[in-house]
């Protein structure tokens, strides 16, 4: 069986697109838990091996599902994105029979997406919406590590088999998860869950025990643009007084596959919530910044406020792609510096070289 993954392996592999920079890059060389032990900060590696997400790790035997999920359920296909931040995976570990394989990776300096896919033995249905694991912990070598995980089904095609897609993500308040070591664990998969009086969470098991991945290293295709315009603008902060407008600069503008990223940093942003001690009043930031990215030829580039994940809604009884996977910040407690970072998460994955132009609260920087 490890010769016909190798095989498919390879397979896939060859049908990959390069673009000339992947190759000279080949040619030189990723709310609901928050906790510090288990989100990082990391060194930027920029490794990318055979345009592949590797996880080099020790041990698990188990046949290894060669089904892209990420590319295929989540992501909508090949593309020129998938290429520039993800690939191939190919790591599974058993547990009572049931077997957990990660397919595929996409990734950037602060989130990791992993595609799984959960086997149970033949003969069983896995055809509830509501699939999770009562406990899941991602714990990074690295003790200065943080931020925040989560672990949710993906829609279905046969909810009659044996298979059941998934998508495990990870997001660090701190850059750069690309190249970092992790543990990775699940345990107890059921379905039917609810909250029951006390915030006990109530649900119906399939499978008990635990999925430990072991130590994992995380590394995968860096394109990101990273650029350093110190262009000034305004910022905007809104409170009880109104509307205020401060000098500030954009400090920092990161384009990835997933998402824009924007650093709009001033002295004058320190404490812009207001100094809790001193009772002044609240400023809110985030809000009022207005971006937004464009194409060579002016064309707006669709994006949303956070990056995508998906639920299971009650209402409709299906799982569905939301927003709900968090990032950015700010200096409004903070007084050591002065910032506001925002986070747009791209409709889809987009070829990083598309985006031409970003607007900051009305002022264009070209991206070169």
């Amino acid at each position: 069986m490890k010769e016909e993954f190798e095989r498919a392996y390879r397979d896939e592999l060859d049908h990959v697109r390069l673009t000339q920079e992947g190759k000279q890059a080949l040619a030189e060389r990723l709310g609901r838990r928050v906790a510090p032990s288990r989100r990082s900060p990391l060194g930027r590696a920029a490794a990318a091996a055979v345009a592949a997400c590797l996880l080099a790790a020790a041990g698990g035997a188990a046949v290894v599902s060669n089904a892209p999920i990420l590319r295929d359920r989540f992501f909508g296909g090949d593309s020129v994105g998938y290429e520039q931040s993800g690939g191939f995976v190919g790591k599974a570990v058993e547990n009572n029979g049931w077997t957990l394989s990660i397919t595929d990776c996409v990734g950037d300096d602060y989130y990791i997406y992993l595609g799984l896919e959960l086997e149970a033995p033949e003969g069983t249905v896995l055809d509830a919406a509501d699939y999770d694991f009562s406990n899941s912990s991602v714990q990074f070598t690295d003790s200065s590590l943080y931020g925040s995980w989560d672990i949710v089904p993906l829609p279905d095609d046969d909810p009659t088999d044996n298979k059941l897609p998934m998508m495990w993500l990870l997001y660090s308040s701190q850059p750069g998860v690309n190249g970092s070591t992790v543990q990775l664990k699940a345990s107890n998969l059921g379905h039917n869950w609810e909250i029951a009086p006390g915030l006990e969470r109530k649900y119906d098991l399939d499978c008990a025990g635990t999925w430990d991945f072991g130590y994992v290293t995380l590394r995968y295709p860096d394109y990101i643009r990273r650029l350093t315009p110190d262009t000034p603008v305004k910022a905007v902060i809104s409170g009880p007084d109104g509307g205020r407008e401060l000098d500030a600069a954009v400090s920092e503008i990161h384009i990835s596959p997933l998402a824009l990223y924007v650093w709009i940093s001033s002295e004058d942003l320190r404490l812009h919530h207001g100094a809790e001690a001193s009772g002044a009043a609240y400023y809110d930031c985030h809000e009022h910044q207005d971006v937004a990215a464009y194409d060579a030829e002016g064309q707006p580039i669709a994006m949303s406020c956070g990056l995508e994940t998906a639920a299971w809604s009650s209402q409709s009884g299906k799982i569905a792609k939301s927003r709900s996977l968090g990032g950015g910040g700010c200096s409004g407690y903070n007084g050591d510096e002065g910032y506001i970072w925002l986070v747009f998460g791209f409709h889809g994955l987009t070829d990083v070289n598309q985006v031409a132009t970003v607007s900051v609260n009305g002022v264009d920087i070209p991206v070169t």
